[in-house]
């Protein structure tokens, strides 16, 4: 019988270090290769399986889309932009970074009703060697008839902004086939420069 465990635990150890081999890329993991050819990586310092958060793995697979605005708000002023979601399946994961020069706020409207959605903005695709393209559409300066339900308003003082929490405060699971009003507004007196960038995946 110890004979037999004794043989076990070489089969055991030649297995290690048959996985622990099996990539030259990566000589600090064990690699386990599944029989559809996926990897699943063990570091071997730390016994952990290394992952990879999901927002990363939808770059790769480039679903992972942005467009971002630059502009100089006068006393007051505000600057409107329409997300407009397709009548379909896909879920859009959305996050809304804004930094402005002085005191600023904005508001997240859903189901807004437009009779003019404004002009398209750009939409990149971050990954520059995906061919995807983006269903849903972004416009600007959209004329509202009505601003539809309020989700979300915040406000705040000079040299600050907004959309510095984690993903998974930040994020929003749009609905689908619904029009979505994003109003950023001068809080002050002053020309006041406002950077917003907006950053989604679909799947």
């Amino acid at each position: 019988m110890k004979y037999f465990k004794a043989l076990v635990c070489i089969i055991m150890v030649a297995v290690v270090l048959l996985l622990t081999s099996c990539t030259e890329q990566d000589p600090g993991y064990t690699v386990i290769v599944s029989s559809d050819g996926d990897e699943l990586l063990i570091d071997h310092h730390t016994e952990s399986v290394v992952t990879l958060p999901y927002e990363y793995h939808q770059l790769y697979e480039g679903n992972l889309y942005t467009t971002s605005q630059n502009n100089d708000l006068a006393n007051g002023a505000f600057r409107e932009t329409l997300i407009i979601t397709p009548d379909s399946t896909i879920d859009v994961h959305f996050v809304i970074k804004i930094e402005t020069e002085v005191e600023a706020s904005y508001t997240l409207y859903e189901e807004a009703t437009t009779s003019d959605d404004g002009t398209p903005e750009i939409i990149i695709n971050k990954n520059r060697q995906s061919t995807n393209i983006s269903a849903i559409v972004i416009t600007y300066d959209p004329t509202i008839t009505l601003d539809g339900t309020l989700l979300i308003t915040e406000h705040w003082g000079t040299g600050k902004s907004r959309g510095g929490e984690e993903r998974s405060e930040a994020e929003w699971i749009l609905n689908h086939n619904t029009k979505y009003l994003l109003r950023v507004q001068n809080e002050t007196t002053s020309d006041n420069y406002v950077s917003t960038v907006l950053l989604w995946y679909e799947h």
